[in-house]
C-alpha cells in the first residue's frame, strides 16, 4: 500500500479540525512540533516564529530522505536505520551501521540532485531550514509531489526540547512507545547531573569556540551551548549575549573576556592543542591553553568529518551534560570530548 502523507490544504484542515482526536502528544519541552491521533490516522503539526504545517500520516514510513546529521542521529537511536534510503552525504555520516547499508548521496540543499531525489521515491525527506535555497527545495518538492516535514528542532531552546523531537521519530516511524522510553531516560538522567551540578562552587569559567578566518562567533546566553554549560555548573563568560544564534566577535573583544577562562571547549575540529595556533599564533595567550584544559568534542568523530556529536549527541543530551560535568570538575570525559594534549 502507498503512504498517504500530504499537506492538508485549509478546507482539509477545517474538517479534521472538526474531528475529536482520540489521543493529543504535546510536547513536555519542545515547542516546534504536536501530534494528534485519529483512529485511522495521525496528524503532525509543525510550527515555529515564521509558519505552521499540518501533515497526516496514515502509515508508518519507510523509505525517508534525511537531509541532516541530527535526523539520522534520531532514527538510529530508534534502532531505524534501515528506513534511511538517502542523505545529503556519506560524509557527514558517523554510525557504521548505516555507511555500511545502500544510501543514496543527494546533494547539499543548494545542490540537491531532485532527479535522483525522485528515483528514490522517499516516503518522506526530513527537511531543515537555514538559509533562502530551502524555500526553492520547498517550492519544487511541492511541484514534484514528493512528501516532507520540516524538521526545526534546531530553533529549540533547551537540550532537552531538541531531544524531545525523537517522538516526532518516533510516530512516523511506528516506534512510539520506544521514543517516550528513551526520551524518560533522557530526561532523568539530565536532570540528575543538573542537580548535582547545582551544589558546585565556586563556578568555572568557560570559553567556546575558536576563531574563523579573524572571526570568533560567540553563542548567545540562550544558546544551547550556553545551558548546557551552566547545567554542568559552569559560567559561561558571555552571558550577557542576548541571543540563540552566535554574533560575529573581534579577536579583541573575546580575549578581553576569556583571557582568564578555566576551560575552554568546543574548539572547531582540532584534536592537539597545537592546533589551534595553527588558526591564530595568539591563542596560546589564553590562560586555558597555558593550562592545557582544552577540550573538544571530537572523539566519535571521522577523518571524513562524520560526528557523533552531532548525530547521537542532539538526541542525548544528559550524555554531553556527564562529559562536561566531569570536565569541570577535573576528571576525564568518555562519551563526546577528548582532552587536548
Amino acid at each position: 500500500l502507498l503512504l498517504t502523507l500530504f499537506f492538508l490544504n485549509c478546507q482539509q484542515a477545517k474538517e479534521r479540525s472538526r474531528v475529536i482526536s482520540k489521543q493529543r502528544l504535546i510536547p513536555k519541552y519542545a515547542k516546534g512540533f504536536s501530534i494528534d491521533y485519529f483512529s485511522d490516522s495521525m496528524v503532525i503539526h509543525t510550527h515555529t516564529q515564521e509558519d505552521s504545517a499540518d501533515f497526516v500520516l496514515r502509515q508508518p514510513l519507510n523509505r525517508i530522505v534525511c537531509l541532516s546529521s541530527t535526523h539520522v542521529g534520531a532514527l538510529c537511536l530508534l534502532d531505524a536505520r534501515e528506513k534511511i534510503v538517502g542523505v545529503s552525504s556519506r560524509n557527514y555520516i558517523y554510525d557504521s551501521l548505516l555507511l555500511s547499508s545502500p544510501l543514496e548521496e543527494l546533494g547539499e540543499s543548494n545542490q540537491l540532485n531532485f532527479e535522483k531525489l525522485y528515483a528514490l521515491k522517499p516516503d518522506l525527506v526530513m527537511l531543515f531550514t537555514i538559509d533562502p535555497a530551502s524555500n526553492s527545495i520547498i517550492q519544487k518538492l511541492q511541484r514534484m509531489k514528493i512528501p516532507f516535514i520540516i524538521n526545526a528542532e534546531f530553533k529549540e531552546k533547551g537540550p532537552l526540547a531538541q531531544a524531545e523531537w525523537i517522538k516526532l521519530f518516533g510516530a512516523l516511524t511506528d516506534r512510539a512507545h520506544a521514543a517516550d522510553s528513551l526520551f524518560n531516560l533522557v530526561e532523568v538522567n539530565y536532570m540528575s547531573i543538573k542537580n548535582r551540578c547545582a551544589q558546585i562552587s565556586p563556578k568555572p569559567k568557560v570559553l567556546i569556540n575558536i576563531p574563523w578566518n579573524g572571526v570568533w562567533y560567540m553563542s548567545g546566553k540562550e544558546s544551547i551551548i550556553a545551558q548546557l554549560i551552566a547545567d554542568a555548573g559552569g559560567h559561561y563568560l558571555f552571558n550577557e549575549l542576548q541571543v540563540n544564534g552566535t554574533i560575529p566577535m573581534s579577536f579583541e573583544g573575546v580575549y578581553s573576556k576569556g583571557k582568564d577562562a578555566d576551560y575552554w571547549i568546543n574548539t572547531g575540529i582540532c584534536k592537539k592543542q597545537s592546533d589551534l595556533l595553527l588558526e591564530d599564533k595568539k591563542l596560546n595567550l589564553f590562560k586555558a591553553y597555558r593550562n592545557r584544559q582544552l577540550y573538544n568534542n571530537v572523539r566519535r568523530m571521522r577523518s571524513s568529518g562524520g560526528n557523533d556529536f552531532w548525530e547521537l549527541g542532539v538526541m542525548r543530551p544528559d550524555l554531553v551534560l556527564e562529559d562536561l560535568d566531569l570536565i569541570f570538575t577535573a576528571r576525564a570525559p568518555h562519551n563526546f570530548y577528548i582532552r587536548l594534549d
